[in-house]
C-alpha cells in the first residue's frame, strides 16, 4: 500500500504539468476568466485523483512475482558478480526512496496539524468577536440573494476585530463577516457591493474549492505547480466573482469598482492573515489587473460553449494526476544606491591598476576619481529617486493600500519637486565656481583682498534676491489656494465667513511672521 501511494502522488505530480502548461496557454490566448478558474481547478483536482497507470519508479519492487527460472547451464561467476552489483544499486535507490518519502509524508502530516489548529482556533476568535449583523444589513443581503438566486441565506455577522470581508466555513451553516469599519466609513451604496460580492462567493460555491486547495497543498506541499496553481486560480475566481455580480445586478462598472478601492482603502491592516479556508474579498491579489478587467468588461454568452469543450477535452487528464498554489515571494527590491556605489568602486579599482601600471599619474587619476564622484551623484540624483518612488508606488497599489490616482497624484508632485530642484542646481553650480575663481584669483595677486569681498559680497547678494523672490512667490501662491479652498468651503455651507476669514488670518501671520514685515 506505501508504495502505492508513493507511486500515484508521482504519478499525478508528472501528469499535472502538460495541464498546467495547457491553463498558462489558453489564459494568455483567451480572456474569459471562468476557463481559467476552470483549467486551474482541474490541475488541483487531478493532483488528488487516482491515475489509469503508474510510471515504474526505481527501487521499487517489480511487478512481476515469479520470474523464469534461468537455465543452470548459463549461470556463470559473472552473471553472479553483476547480480551483486544490481543489487547493491537498487538497494540505495530503495533507501534514497525510503528517505525522501519520509520527508514527504513527515512534511505533509506537520502541515496537517498547523493548519488545522489555526483554522479551529481562527473559528473560535471569530465567532467569539463577531455580533449579529444590524436589522439594515440582513435586509440587503436578502434582496442581493434573491436577485443572485442563492437559495439558503448565510449567517451575516459583523465584527470589530481587524479583519477583511470574507466566507467562512467549516461544515455546517456558511458565515459572511463584514468588519463593522466599512459600514461605519461607506454610505450602504458603496458597503452593499462588498456584501453583494461575498454572496457571490457563496453562489459560485467558492467556499468548497477552498477545501480542495487545503487537500491538494497538503498532499504536495513541495510542488511548485501546486503553489502556482492556488495563486492563478485565486486571480481568476475573484474575478469571476467580480463578473458575476455586474451580470446580475447591471450596475456601473466604474462605481462597482469603485466601492471595492473604497472598502479596502477603509479596512484596517489584518491582525493575521485568515487560514486558506477562507474566501476574502482581495483573496486573489493583483487589483490592477481586477480593476481593469472590470471597467473593460463585455456581457457575452459565447463563452458558454467554449467553457464546456475545455471541460469535456480536460477531464481526460483527471485520471492521469493534481496542485496547489500559494502567493509568489514578492520580488527583491533593486537597491540603486547600492548598484551605484558598486560601479564607483569598480571604476576607482581601474584608476588605481592604472596609476600602478604608469599609466596615469596621481593627479590626473584623483581629477578623474572626483569626476566620477560627480557623475554618480548626477546618476543617483532626481532619475532614481522618481524611479525607486515609481517601484514603491507600483507595490503599494498592487497590495491594495493605494488606489491608481492617489498614486499617480504623488508621482506628479514628486516630479514637480525633482524639475524644481534639478533647474536650481545649476545655478548654485555656477555661482559655487564663480566664488572659486574669485578665491583662486585672490590667492594669485590677480585681485586685492578688498576686491576679493566685494566680489564675494555681491555674489552673495546675487544669490539671496532670487531665493527671496522666489520665496514670496510660493508663500503669496499658498495664500490664494487657501483663501480659494475657504471661499468653496463657505459656500457649500460647510464653514461660516467668520470662521473662514479667521483662518484666513491665521494663516496669513504663520506666513508672514512679523518680524519679516
Amino acid at each position: 500500500m506505501f508504495n502505492s501511494l508513493v507511486q500515484t502522488g508521482i504519478t499525478n505530480a508528472v501528469i499535472v504539468i502538460p495541464l498546467a502548461i495547457l491553463a498558462l496557454l489558453i489564459g494568455s490566448k483567451n480572456k474569459n476568466p471562468h476557463i481559467s478558474h476552470l483549467l486551474w481547478l482541474l490541475v488541483l483536482v487531478k493532483l488528488i485523483t487516482p491515475p489509469f497507470f503508474h510510471l515504474i519508479i526505481p527501487g521499487t519492487p517489480s511487478p512481476i512475482l515469479n520470474p523464469l527460472p534461468l537455465d543452470p547451464s548459463i549461470a556463470s561467476s559473472t552473471t553472479l558478480s553483476l547480480d551483486s552489483a544490481t543489487n547493491d544499486l537498487n538497494q540505495k535507490l530503495l533507501s534514497s526512496k525510503i528517505l525522501l518519502t519520509g520527508l514527504w509524508f513527515t512534511g505533509t502530516i506537520v502541515l496537517l496539524i498547523f493548519t488545522l489548529t489555526k483554522a479551529f482556533f481562527f473559528h473560535r476568535q471569530l465567532l467569539a468577536s463577531c455580533q449579529p449583523a444590524p436589522a439594515e444589513v440582513k435586509n440587503k443581503a436578502r434582496q442581493l440573494a434573491s436577485a443572485l438566486k442563492l437559495k439558503k441565506l448565510p449567517t451575516i455577522h459583523t465584527t470589530s476585530a481587524s479583519l477583511t470581508p470574507l466566507v467562512w466555513w467549516l461544515g455546517g451553516r456558511i458565515h459572511l463577516v463584514l468588519p463593522q469599519s466599512i459600514l461605519q466609513k461607506m454610505p450602504p451604496h458603496e458597503w452593499q457591493w462588498c456584501l453583494a460580492h461575498e454572496l457571490a462567493h457563496i453562489k459560485r460555491r467558492d467556499h468548497l474549492v477552498r477545501w480542495i486547495e487545503w487537500a491538494s497543498g497538503l498532499a504536495f506541499w513541495w510542488n511548485p505547480l501546486m503553489w502556482l496553481a492556488r495563486k492563478k486560480l485565486r486571480a481568476a475566481e475573484e474575478i469571476c466573482t467580480d463578473s458575476l455580480v455586474l451580470n446580475t445586478f447591471q450596475t456601473n462598472a466604474r462605481s462597482y469598482a469603485q466601492s471595492i478601492l473604497n472598502t479596502l482603502e477603509a479596512l484596517a491592516p489584518p491582525a493575521f492573515r485568515p487560514p486558506a479556508m477562507a474566501s476574502e474579498i482581495n483573496s486573489g491579489g493583483n487589483l490592477e489587473k481586477r480593476m481593469k478587467h472590470i471597467l473593460n468588461q463585455t456581457p457575452s454568452r459565447k463563452p458558454r460553449i467554449l467553457q464546456i469543450g475545455v471541460l469535456l477535452a480536460s477531464t481526460a487528464f483527471l485520471p492521469l494526476g493534481i496542485a496547489q498554489a500559494e502567493d509568489e515571494k514578492p520580488k527583491k527590491k533593486t537597491n540603486l544606491e547600492q548598484a551605484n556605489k558598486e560601479r564607483v568602486k569598480a571604476a576607482f579599482q581601474k584608476i588605481r591598476e592604472a596609476v600602478a601600471a604608469g599609466d596615469l599619474t596621481k593627479e590626473e587619476a584623483a581629477k578623474k576619481m572626483e569626476a566620477i564622484k560627480k557623475q554618480a551623484q548626477r546618476d543617483h540624483g532626481p532619475r532614481a529617486k522618481y524611479a525607486e518612488a515609481e517601484a514603491k508606488m507600483k507595490a503599494a497599489v498592487e497590495a491594495g493600500k493605494m488606489t491608481r490616482a492617489q498614486a499617480e497624484e504623488r508621482l506628479a508632485r514628486l516630479a514637480k519637486q525633482l524639475k524644481a530642484a534639478s533647474e536650481k542646481k545649476p545655478a548654485t553650480d555656477k555661482m559655487r565656481a564663480i566664488a572659486e575663481e574669485i578665491e583662486e584669483a585672490r590667492k594669485a595677486g590677480k585681485i586685492t583682498e578688498e576686491e576679493a569681498r566685494k566680489k564675494q559680497e555681491a555674489l552673495r547678494r546675487r544669490v539671496a534676491e532670487p531665493g527671496k523672490a522666489n520665496d514670496q512667490r510660493m508663500r503669496r501662491k499658498k495664500y490664494a489656494d487657501a483663501e480659494n479652498k475657504l471661499m468653496k468651503a463657505v459656500e457649500a455651507g460647510e464653514l461660516s465667513e467668520e470662521a473662514a476669514k479667521n483662518r484666513l488670518m491665521q494663516f496669513k501671520k504663520r506666513l508672514w511672521p512679523a518680524k519679516e514685515k
